[in-house]
């Protein structure tokens, strides 16, 4: 099941990435918020704010870095410094720049990290960008926006996990909308955007892990030799990217490449048991190996960590669960997965219909009931 393509759409909406998507951050420096420099128009912070004000940008570092050499603690020096290698397009020096000032500071603003997120993803690092978004999250909990931007990107980037967390939270707070519902009723099912993966492997070729989103869509159409190609190559450099070797673990299953797989299991990162992808992968291993038993508690480890809610998950767990003989189980398991396609037929309509009814939004109110219930 892919998401209609609205909805795919809407999902993104909130997103800081429909925003600077890669055409450039917008980090023009008001000047006027910036240092206020000593009056010697020799001063070459002075004769640099004039620099920027005619966009001389690269008068404008030159005099910076002098700046910096008299005064190399001056924060406000940096940002401005930053904000100028953005305007060069030099992203290296400006996240650089502005990874300085926020990282590891507890008391960095809220404005600054949303500026170093914003220079990664026009530099083509969305996934520096979720890290940033995420930790600016932990410092700033009631940043609403800033947990739709991260739900967006990791939408379409392809990693629903992180997306699912922030929707969690944006439910609980009576702050989320109905595609969020789509998301959190099959997760594991939404299609991310190949268009906006490409565009960040072009911008930082450096950076390959946007191969995730890609090897995704290839396995949504069981094009297996293909993932594991893409995803061989992202973990030669990112060996540590969980959802790659979650995923490229799956695609050398089913390609039944035994030495892939016994190499796959040998190099298992820290934090993949936190993953559902993980534990859906080795369920299919362990069932593939007859190992049912063991795969039914793999199956049940990886709806755990989906809440129930995913079910390409639940149908492999219903599987297994029927093959060692517990039918009540799976007859459970059964009645949750038809109540998640309801919710996802019922969200849906609710989306078609202009008038958002409230006939399908008491739908919608009803499965999500009965979802609480089971």
């Amino acid at each position: 099941m892919v998401l209609p393509e609205r909805l795919r759409f809407k999902c993104v909406v909130g997103c800081s990435l429909a925003i600077i998507l890669w055409g450039g951050c917008s980090s023009r420096v008001d000047i006027d918020e910036q240092v206020t420099a000593k009056p010697n128009r020799s001063d070459p912070l002075n004769q640099a704010q004039l620099a920027i004000s005619r966009q001389q940008w690269d008068e404008a570092d030159k005099l910076l870095r002098q700046s910096l050499l008299l005064e190399p603690e001056n924060q406000s020096v940096q940002r401005m410094l930053a904000s100028v290698a953005a305007n060069r397009r030099d992203w290296d020096l400006a996240t650089d720049l502005m990874s300085t000032l926020v990282q590891g500071n507890v008391d960095a603003s809220l404005e600054d990290r949303n500026r170093l997120a914003a220079m990664y993803m026009s530099a083509g690092r969305p996934f520096e960008s979720m890290r940033v978004q995420k930790q600016t999250i932990e410092q700033f909990p009631d940043a609403i926006q800033k947990r739709s931007d991260l739900t967006g990107l990791a939408t379409v980037m392809g990693t629903e996990e992180v997306a699912i967390e922030q929707l969690r939270w944006l439910a609980r707070h009576n702050l989320g909308e109905e595609e969020g519902l789509a998301v959190l009723a099959q997760p594991s099912q939404v299609q991310p955007d190949v268009a906006l993966c490409e565009k960040a492997l072009s911008v930082c070729p450096e950076d390959q892990r946007a191969q995730f989103g890609i090897a995704k869509v290839d396995a949504m159409n069981s094009r297996w030799a293909e993932v594991a190609q893409r995803l061989r190559a992202v973990l030669e450099r990112h060996p540590d990217f969980v959802p790659a070797y979650a995923l490229y673990g799956r695609a050398v299953i089913e390609l039944d490449d035994s030495n892939q797989i016994h190499e796959w299991r040998q190099n298992r990162p820290d934090g993949a048991q936190s993953s559902p992808l993980f534990w859906l992968t080795t369920g299919i291993m362990l069932q593939e190996q007859g190992q049912n038993e063991a795969a039914a508690k793999a199956f049940l480890e990886a709806a755990t960590r989906h809440d129930g809610n995913d079910s390409q998950t639940l149908t492999y767990l219903i599987g297994v669960l029927r093959r060692i003989d517990r039918i009540e189980a799976a007859k459970q398991v059964e009645a949750r997965n038809e109540l998640l396609a309801r919710l996802h037929d019922t969200v849906k309509t609710l989306h078609e219909r202009e008038t958002r009814s409230q006939s399908a939004a008491m739908a919608v109110a009803r499965v999500m009931v009965d979802l609480g219930r089971w």
